[in-house]
């Protein structure tokens, strides 16, 4: 770092091991430290299609007329109440922020606020200017924004309660103690996470055994209501036959008797035809029993084969998430399977990652979570089976 001294008799400390991205404005200069820059692809790569937030801490000095923005840490940060693209951090937050801040970066200020955008071409509306009016307004100026899908980031500046894309920025490589420090206690507090109680794997394995039962009973609740559908074709054909019987020509009275002239008579003829008829009702119905028994049979024998596919399935989701993973390549994870093709899940898939790698837009995803039968889009996990269209 060269030292020199503003015109407010402030110590600007320029660093001389740089790398320029873009071009760079004269009057905004925009310094962010290599370690920040590798915090904040790391908490965008764990899940590529969420947003992320976190702060952005440092100094603003003046070098004659030269506004020269500092950015040499980064806290990440998760609002209580939070949409996509909509928050407003309340005053215990802020507290709680501060105080985070004095223990891990102290003398540093907030410079502004950075936030993952996936699938947005690192713009910033109106809704973006909304929230950095109602949070950062006073407290400061610059918005940085990413998409972790395209690979595109920029850098805003906040003046007249408008934002104004700069061109372009420097990252600079220094020792940056401080920012080392809080990234290995955040990735202990992660590790104790992950293998606490509840924790985050057992959470993760409580929402894939409860997808496999919903899919599993909404498969069961489809086969019952096939079985009835030979029961109910005997029962039409049995009432077709019948109704066949009496209109014929001849037909017999149920009762087995007969009207004739002003008397009534036992009519042997309509005994016969009485047998018959029932002969012809119990053949039908001992082949309709025999075809219900075999589908019976058969789905006793699918369902085995489901289970034990999927006990497979999780044998193989239990030691990926041990840590052995493994790239598949598209030409292994997709099988052609009738008028679809099958994938499989890899680490860090989503329903919009897929959608983008496969059909380069973003349109496809509702119409994968359909045939998938998919309730929540955001839930898919590695060694998952999807068809796609």
């Amino acid at each position: 770092m060269v030292e020199i001294k503003s015109q407010e008799n402030n110590t600007v400390k320029l660093p001389n091991n740089i790398r320029q991205v873009g071009t760079p404005g004269e009057k905004i200069k925009i310094y962010i430290e290599d370690y920040v820059m590798t915090y904040l692809n790391q908490i965008t790569g764990e899940k590529p299609a969420e947003q992320k937030m976190a702060l952005l801490l440092g100094e603003k000095v003046q070098k004659e007329n030269t506004d020269i923005y500092f950015i040499s840490a980064a806290m990440a940060v998760v609002p209580v109440e939070w949409k996509e693209d909509q928050f407003k951090l309340s005053s215990d937050e802020w507290a709680a922020l501060y105080d985070r801040i004095d223990q891990y970066f102290k003398n540093k200020h907030i410079l502004g606020w950075f936030l993952s955008r996936p699938g947005q071409a690192a713009s910033a509306d109106g809704q973006i200017e909304k929230i950095h009016t109602d949070n950062f307004r006073d407290k400061g100026n610059l918005f940085y924004t990413s998409d972790p899908l395209d690979r595109e980031d920029a850098f805003y500046l906040y003046e007249n309660g408008h934002l104004f894309r700069q061109h372009g920025y420097y990252i600079y490589y220094d020792r940056n103690e401080d920012m080392q420090n809080y990234m290995i206690e955040i990735r202990q507090e992660n590790h104790i996470e992950e293998h606490g109680t509840p924790g985050f794997q057992n959470r993760l394995s409580e929402k894939k055994n409860d997808h496999r039962i919903k899919r599993e009973a909404l498969v069961r609740k489809k086969k019952r209501n096939m079985k009835w559908i030979p029961q109910a074709a005997v029962l039409l054909l049995i009432l077709a036959v019948v109704g066949i019987k009496r209109n014929l020509p001849g037909a017999v009275v149920p009762t087995g008797r007969q009207m004739i002239g002003n008397g009534e008579t036992e009519s042997t003829a309509g005994a016969a035809e009485t047998s018959e008829h029932l002969d012809l009702v119990e053949s039908i119905v001992q082949q309709a029993e025999q075809s219900v028994s075999g589908k019976e049979s058969q789905e006793s024998v699918d369902k085995a084969d489901t289970e034990e596919d999927t006990a497979e399935r999780g044998q193989e989701n239990d030691t990926e998430q041990k840590g052995e993973q493994q790239e598949t390549s598209a030409e292994e994870t997709e099988v052609m399977v009738g008028a679809y093709k099958s994938y499989i899940v890899k680490e860090g898939d989503t329903l919009l990652k897929i959608s983008r790698n496969y059909y380069q837009d973003a349109a496809h995803v509702e119409e994968i979570r359909q045939l998938n039968q998919i309730e929540d889009p955001d839930y898919i996990y590695p060694g998952m089976v999807l068809r796609l269209p």
